[in-house]
């Protein structure tokens, strides 16, 4: 069984560069603002072990000016290979968003792989302008969904 668990970013430093780094050392897996005390990480666990994870942070962006002043990104997003097509992924997800609400964000925006696109936009999230590239990265698409309108 699959628990889902907010916990501190060293907790999910193997998943996101066993996914998102990989090949790279352990320090490329830390993000900015990773031990912001607005951030959140979340893990997915069997047992002991981490399996998947996600990282709320709070980072406006200039697309969403000055209609929305809550915004955040959505960060580090992965599932272990051998775990994917279970619902995690989707488990890790309705966590940020509720987190998200909970805290009063209107918009979660992020750069999602080309390959997460589908499942991203599966879950309600629009894709907006070209393809790009993210140096040593890849190839994403600029995604975001309205969470709710705070008047």
């Amino acid at each position: 069984m699959t628990i889902i668990k907010q916990v501190n970013a060293a907790a999910i430093l193997t998943v996101r560069q066993a996914v998102l780094r990989q090949g790279l050392p352990i320090e490329a897996s830390i993000f900015d603002k990773d031990e912001d005390r607005h951030t959140a990480h979340f893990g997915a666990f069997i047992g002991n072990t981490v399996i998947g994870c996600a990282s709320l942070v709070r980072n406006t962006h200039s697309r969403f000016s000055p209609k929305f002043s809550r915004v955040a990104q959505l960060r580090g997003m992965a599932v272990l290979p051998e775990h994917r097509d279970g619902g995690i992924g989707g488990l890790l997800l309705r966590a940020a968003e509720t987190k998200a609400t909970e805290d009063g964000v209107e918009v979660l925006w992020f750069n999602a792989r080309i390959k997460a696109v589908p499942f991203y936009e599966k879950n309600g999230y629009l894709r907006e302008g070209e393809a790009y590239e993210i140096e040593g990265v890849g190839t994403h698409y600029f995604m975001f969904k309205v969470l709710s309108t705070y008047e």
